[in-house]
C-alpha cells in the first residue's frame, strides 16, 4: 500500500524539504500540493495533482496524510482543519495531520491543533 500525502504549502519547507522526503519513501507518493506557485509544483512534480485551495486538498481522495508547510501563521487553522474535513471525509477513518515546525505563533493556538487532534481520534 502507498500512503497518499497532501502537501500545503510549497515555498522553501515544502519544496525543498517536505516534498523531497516524500518521494524518497517508497512507501508514500505526492498525491496533491495546494499552493499559490501551481506552476513550480508542476514543474518538479508533475505526477501530483494540484489544488486550488487547502480545502480542495483537504477533500481530494488519493490524500492519506496530511503535511502543512504553510507560513506559520497559517499551522493551527489548517490543521484545526485537516482534522476535521478529512474525519468528516473518510467517515470515521483519521488521517494524520504532520505540522512544519512551529505548530503556531502563540502558545493558546499551539494548544488548539492538539485539542482538536484529540477531540477527532486523529494522529497529529
Amino acid at each position: 500500500m502507498t500512503i497518499g500525502v497532501g502537501l500545503i504549502g510549497f515555498g522553501a519547507a515544502g519544496s525543498a524539504f517536505h516534498a523531497p522526503l516524500v518521494e524518497a519513501e517508497p512507501r508514500m507518493r505526492l498525491a496533491a500540493v495546494a499552493s499559490s506557485r501551481p506552476d513550480a509544483v508542476r514543474e518538479r512534480h508533475p505526477d501530483a495533482d494540484v489544488a486550488a485551495d487547502p480545502a480542495a486538498l483537504l477533500a481530494h481522495p488519493a490524500v492519506d496524510i496530511v503535511v502543512v508547510a504553510a507560513p506559520n501563521q497559517l499551522h493551527a487553522p489548517l490543521a484545526r482543519a485537516a482534522v476535521s474535513v478529512r474525519r468528516a471525509f473518510t467517515k470515521g477513518v483519521s488521517v494524520g495531520v504532520f505540522l512544519s515546525v512551529p505548530n503556531a505563533e502563540d502558545l493558546p493556538f499551539a494548544d488548539a491543533p492538539a485539542v482538536a487532534r484529540a477531540s477527532e481520534g486523529t494522529f497529529l
